[in-house]
């Protein structure tokens, strides 16, 4: 096989987008030559990959199992092609950090506000990178460090759990437990509760849903939320309560009250980063972490 990584790189952007349009617009090329590197790719396994119909487009059983490998060889490529160019550029003294909106919140700020006191000649720079993408930002290179909850397992990366937090509802001011400081989870049977989105946060949505669903003996409805501002905002307005990890608690506290959740576990925040990393940046930092 002839497998280029412009094949498998449109390929993997396919199965991120799910639509042919948005995918050729990204990789800046037209639909028609994304349509022939897909056939090329096809051709070149032996397998149909991609089912697309006038309404919808997905992945057949052999695509969904050549993906991750196609990830993996985009990312490998990608990482090697960023590693050259710092070197060449003089710019690997850059550490660019990645995290989902709610991480943000966490001591992450502060912890690089300090690493900049500490280390003055690296460049940090911090960008959004939701739940799904982050693995394949630090494989690829262009997130050298991530923060996210719960980490798949991956021998490509490392990780270490660097914050654990008990877990507390909000709740609109008019709700029969707002004057509660705290609220047993079985008192939230009934309840329409807010959490963030299982496509954006797969693996933070599938645990919330371990013990708030316990088994189904609870009867409780879920709208699901992008945002954690969205899901307050929300919850302010009467549409339901929001489950969430106790440092989250500081975005809203005029129209909302916070009650810690008896019987939840502890959330972990767990940094992620490539094994082979070659930039001592990443070590320092992490060093730091206590």
């Amino acid at each position: 096989m002839n497998l280029d990584t412009a094949m498998l790189r449109a390929f993997v952007t396919l199965a991120e987008e799910l639509h042919f349009g948005r995918t050729a617009e990204q990789l800046h090329i037209t639909p028609t030559k994304l349509t022939r590197l897909i056939q090329r790719l096809e051709q070149e396994t032996g397998a149909a990959l991609v089912s697309r119909t006038t309404h919808a487009t997905s992945l057949t059983t052999e695509g969904a199992r050549l993906l991750p490998s196609a990830r993996r060889i985009v990312a490998e490529n990608d990482w090697l092609v960023r590693q050259t160019l710092a070197v060449r550029s003089g710019s690997a003294g850059v550490l660019v950090i990645g995290g989902s909106a709610g991480v943000l919140y966490e001591d992450l700020p502060g912890r690089i506000r300090a690493a900049r006191k500490r280390f003055p000649e690296i460049v940090y720079q911090l960008v959004e990178v939701s739940e799904n993408l982050l693995p394949l930002r630090v494989a690829d290179g262009s997130v050298q460090v991530g923060f996210t909850y719960f980490p798949s397992s991956d021998d490509l990366l490392s990780a270490r759990i660097v914050s654990s937090r008990a877990q507390y509802v909000a709740i609109n001011l008019d709700h029969p437990l707002a004057n509660r400081p705290q609220v047993h989870i079985d008192e939230l049977a009934g309840e329409t509760l807010i959490l963030p989105d299982h496509r954006l946060s797969p693996r933070l949505h599938a645990w919330y849903r371990s013990f708030l669903d316990c088994g189904n003996t609870r009867t409780l409805n879920y709208i699901e939320v992008t945002q954690i501002q969205a899901g307050l905002g929300l919850c302010a307005a009467g549409e339901g309560v929001c489950v969430l990890p106790e440092h989250l608690r500081r975005l809203r506290a005029d129209d909302l009250r916070y009650a810690r959740l008896i019987g939840a576990p502890r959330s972990e925040l767990s940094a992620v980063w490539r094994q082979d990393s070659p930039t001592r940046h990443v070590a320092q930092f992490l060093a730091a972490w206590r």
